[in-house]
């Protein structure tokens, strides 16, 4: 009897032995599928990873190659318009200094020349206040032999320098302002300034 309990005894350690072994097997291939499966995710998420810091580098780069590319624009921009307002003061300033009251009165009376064959026409004259007076007494002085209208020169607060000449009978202003003659000459030196920023 001792015998048949040794051999049952034997035969439930064997059993629960190749059982615990199953296990142990089923265990350990359970615990190595997952790690595979662990470690196959984590190489997904890695290639993910530099996939996208990838695009990210892309587009820093893009967004940074733009970004100066709109500097560059922003400071040739700044920079013609910074040499368009210098030039236009000096052009103001030295087309000041050059619209004496006898200039203008000058151009005046070759317009009247060129322009008026009925010499009993009237002309009104504009100019900047500071210079009706010493304008008037010119004009008068360059017209006194030749025109027989009346020359009138009145002060417009609109006009810092220069004159506009009105002949009469005609709706148009011949424009011979600082302002407009600066306008005048800037356009035809900054198409020059822009070509040499491009």
């Amino acid at each position: 009897m001792s015998q048949q309990l040794q051999g049952l005894l034997d035969k439930i350690n064997q059993d629960g032995i190749a059982k615990a072994q199953e296990q142990s097997r089923t265990i350990i291939a359970d615990a190595n599928r997952k790690a595979n499966e662990i470690i196959e995710q984590a190489k997904q998420e890695a290639a993910q990873m530099v996939k996208n810091a990838s695009i990210e580098a892309d587009n820093l780069t893009k967004r940074a190659e733009s970004a100066i590319s709109q500097a560059s624009r922003d400071i040739i921009l700044k920079l013609k318009s910074e040499i368009e307002n210098r030039l236009n003061k000096v052009l103001s300033s030295k087309t000041e200094e050059v619209m004496t009251a006898d200039f203008m009165a000058g151009i005046i009376k070759d317009l009247v020349a060129a322009f008026i064959q009925d010499k009993d026409t009237d002309i009104t004259v504009l100019t900047a206040v500071k210079d009706v007076e010493a304008l008037n007494n010119a004009v008068q002085a360059a017209l006194r032999d030749s025109f027989k209208g009346k020359a009138e020169v009145f002060a417009d607060r609109e006009i810092s320098g220069g004159f506009k000449v009105n002949i009469s009978g005609d709706d148009l202003y011949y424009d011979f302002s600082n302002e407009a003659i600066v306008e005048l000459l800037a356009s035809y030196v900054t198409p020059r300034v822009a070509e040499l920023l491009k």
